[in-house]
C-alpha cells in the first residue's frame, strides 16, 4: 500500500515536470519564430547591382558580376526600401574584399525621396566588392557582394 502511494507521487512529479518542460519548449519555439519573422521583415529591403534603374526603380540588367574597361565602368547600386519606411537618407559603404578581408573604399550618402534609391558608381579595379547599406543611425539595412572583371 505504501509502495503504491509512493509510485503515484513519483508519477505526479514526473507529469508535473513534463508539463513545465513542454510549456518552456513551446515558449522557446514561439520566441524563435517571432524573432525569425522580425528578422525577415527588416531584411525585406533589398540591395541590387545593375546597369541602371528605370524610372520606377526597377533594375535594368541586374547581376552580381560586371566586366569593366581598363578605364573603369559603371555599376548602379539600387536599394529598395521596406514598405512604409520613413528614411530620409541612406549610406552605401563600399569595401574591396582581398583574401577575405574588407578594405574600405568609400561611403556614399544618398537622399531618399521614395521607396527606392539608386546611385551609379564607377569601379576601376577587378575583384570582389562588398556593399553595406546603413540608415542615418548606422543601422545595417542590407548588404551585397559583386565581382568586377576586366
Amino acid at each position: 500500500m505504501r509502495l503504491q502511494f509512493l509510485l503515484k507521487q513519483f508519477n505526479l512529479t514526473l507529469n508535473s515536470n513534463f508539463k513545465q518542460m513542454k510549456m518552456k519548449t513551446t515558449l522557446i519555439v514561439s520566441l524563435i519564430t517571432a524573432l525569425s519573422f522580425a528578422t525577415n521583415f527588416s531584411l525585406a529591403q533589398k540591395l541590387t547591382f545593375c546597369e541602371k534603374a528605370d524610372a520606377s526603380g526597377n533594375a535594368v540588367n541586374a547581376n552580381t558580376t560586371f566586366t569593366v574597361a581598363k578605364n573603369g565602368g559603371p555599376v548602379t547600386l539600387l536599394f529598395n526600401l521596406a514598405a512604409g519606411s520613413k528614411l530620409s537618407v541612406v549610406n552605401f559603404d563600399l569595401y574591396k574584399v582581398v583574401d577575405g578581408k574588407e578594405i574600405y573604399q568609400s561611403t556614399i550618402k544618398q537622399p531618399v525621396s521614395g521607396s527606392w534609391v539608386a546611385k551609379q558608381i564607377t569601379l576601376y579595379d577587378a575583384g570582389k566588392y562588398r556593399v553595406y547599406v546603413f540608415d542615418d543611425a548606422d543601422k545595417e539595412l542590407a548588404k551585397g557582394e559583386l565581382m568586377i572583371k576586366k
